[in-house]
């Protein structure tokens, strides 16, 4: 009965110590002409819609987007990260190109708003990370828009329009200064 007692109280300070550790975000997967559609868990089981995977993450997963062009705007949930530009087989983040990669990336990852609105709408304390965002149409923020962005990073805006303000990235005034957008090019 002691052993019994003592193996419960490891256990339960090994519970109480995991919960105090931060939690470890999850790596969803998305690529066009995975074998699978879903669940992201692997580059073979990739969702083939980057919303897909969007709409499975939770705040502190990020989303990898192997290459390709993938068609239609897409809403990022708060506190998720996308990042572009891998081959899709990578197993850690450090395993894409260095940027900023240019006109012949092999590994390029379009976004294409295909005109229909801002390509990509940033929420709450999220990132954009590698891709090459193109083709936005909206009143405000073609390429980009967002009222809660941490980061814009590494990408290529081009051929976006904005009726009013922002054709490539428009920023909330209450983030625009806080908010770490750098090495962007078109």
């Amino acid at each position: 009965m002691e052993r019994f007692a003592r193996v419960v109280a490891v256990l339960v300070v090994c519970l109480v110590i995991c919960s105090a550790l931060p939690a470890l975000g999850a790596v969803i997967r998305v690529k066009w002409d995975s074998t699978y559609d879903g669940p992201g868990n692997d580059w073979d089981h990739a969702y083939h819609a980057v919303q897909a995977g969007i709409n499975a993450a939770a705040s502190g997963d990020m989303v990898w987007v192997a290459r390709g062009t993938y068609v239609g705007c897409i809403t990022l949930n708060d506190g998720v990260a996308l990042y572009g530009g891998f081959a899709g087989n990578e197993l850690a983040l450090a395993q894409r190109p260095a940027f900023p990669r240019g006109d012949t990336d092999p590994n390029e990852t379009v976004l294409d708003g295909a005109h229909g609105g801002s390509v990509v709408t940033l929420g709450w304390h999220c990132a954009v990370d590698g891709c090459t965002i193109v083709n936005g149409n909206a009143d405000m923020g073609g390429g980009i828009s967002g009222y809660g962005c941490t980061a814009i990073r590494n990408n290529r805006i081009a051929h976006n329009h904005a009726d009013n303000w922002g054709g490539g990235i428009r920023l909330d005034y209450s983030v625009a200064e806080t908010a770490e957008v750098r090495n962007n090019f078109v």
